[in-house]
């Protein structure tokens, strides 16, 4: 009876003991938390993530959540530090957990750790459909794109010399350059523009859309050096040119008479030239012109350009009184006085013989000497005006002689 005592307390020991030791060896094999999630790549339908591995020689669960509450098991058994999950949608964020564990599913000696710190990713925004200028000032412009699907923000790029330089992140879907200047190219050869979506501190960036300079404007500077490059009196015609400037789509000009507060002719031209039609004989007139861009479907105007007077030459008529000349010609309107120019040759060596505020002059001598019956005279005549405290003079285009 003492001996069947003995081997059952043995017995009960053993068992205790084995119980005891068995909970030592779980509580030792269960591993430690996983830590060091971060996602390393996206695209518009997948992506991955990695974790620090953990010491022990164990195997991870992979899950992944829509909405960080309701789990989907990915991947089980992987001794991977590192997972990729596809057949996700385009511009979303999602959440994903790891743990590690030991033993076998097969034997259903698993023991799990537990759940790594859920880590937001995310997958490529959809791309940006167009981009374009939407405004423009003398040292700006604003660019504009369509909404990417999916994106949180967009991130605005230069590219100079095949270099990509970035400069800003937006929420909204435009931008403004400023600190640019109007007589200048555009220090950058294109603007690019990444639709980004962020999950904690991953950027999951879409495809890249670019807009080429070439297709961006500022406002015109002021137009400089305003000039009459040709004056066609019968027909009542001038063309007109200047400098050209860095932006212009075409330009705009009004004519006025020179006392005149409304324009008597307003035009466009799409070169830095144009033919103004209808400028009167014997009529001052002061013109100025402005380039303009088009951007989004608007003309933007620049500043105008300072006034330039212009008159057509008088024409002359000559007649022979003795020895002298009598020189006419009609008034012209908002002439101060007019200036008599004779010579010898047709070509060159005119001389101002008077100024006169009449419109008719009597020309008895050149050059100190009476005039010779024998010789001939070539006479032309400048009308002079006053524009603000600028003398204007009408054009010199011919001369009338008599023989």
């Amino acid at each position: 009876m003492k001996k069947f005592l003995k081997s059952i307390l043995l017995m009960a020991a053993l068992t205790i003991m084995t119980l005891g030791m068995s909970a030592l060896v779980s509580a030792a094999e269960a591993p430690g938390k996983v830590t060091g999630l971060q996602q390393t790549r996206s695209y518009s339908n997948s992506l991955s993530f990695e974790w620090s591995a953990l010491l022990e020689d164990c195997r991870y669960e992979t899950q992944i959540s829509a909405d960080g509450k309701t789990w989907k098991t990915e991947s089980e058994g992987t001794f991977l530090s590192n997972e990729s999950i596809s057949g996700l949608n385009s511009g979303t964020t999602y959440y994903v957990r790891v743990r590690a564990y030991t033993g076998q599913s097969y034997n259903n000696t698993q023991v799990y750790g537990p759940y790594s710190d859920v880590l937001p990713v995310a997958t490529n925004p959809k791309s940006i459909d167009k981009v374009w200028q939407a405004d423009a000032t003398t040292s700006s412009v604003t660019i504009a794109w369509s909404a990417a699907a999916g994106a949180t923000s967009y991130q605005i790029y230069y590219r100079t010399n095949g270099a990509e330089i970035f400069k800003a992140e937006v929420s909204t879907t435009s931008y403004t350059i400023s600190g640019l200047k109007n007589t200048e190219a555009l220090p950058f050869d294109y603007i690019e523009i990444k639709p980004v979506r962020s999950a904690g501190a991953y950027k999951a960036a879409g495809t890249t859309k670019s807009l080429d300079t070439y297709y961006m404007r500022l406002i015109s500077a002021k137009i400089k050096n305003l000039y009459v490059s040709t004056y066609y009196s019968s027909l009542k015609e001038v063309s007109l040119g200047w400098d050209k400037p860095e932006y212009y789509d075409g330009y705009q000009y009004q004519l006025y008479k020179m006392n005149g507060k409304k324009p008597v002719s307003t035009g466009v031209s799409a070169s830095s030239s144009v033919y103004i039609k209808n400028v009167k004989n014997n009529q001052f007139y002061k013109v100025r012109v402005r380039g303009y861009v088009t951007v989004n479907g608007k003309n933007l105007y620049g500043e105008w350009s300072d006034y330039l007077g212009l008159c057509h030459q008088p024409d002359l008529a000559l007649k022979r009184s003795g020895r002298n000349i009598k020189i006419s010609w009609k008034k012209v309107k908002n002439a101060k006085n007019y200036s008599v120019y004779v010579s010898l040759n047709s070509k060159s060596g005119y001389k101002k013989v008077a100024t006169t505020k009449k419109a008719s002059y009597k020309l008895t001598k050149f050059k100190k000497k009476k005039l010779n019956r024998k010789k001939t005279y070539y006479i032309y005549v400048i009308a002079n005006a006053k524009m603000g405290k600028k003398t204007v003079k009408s054009n010199k285009e011919r001369y009338w002689y008599l023989i």
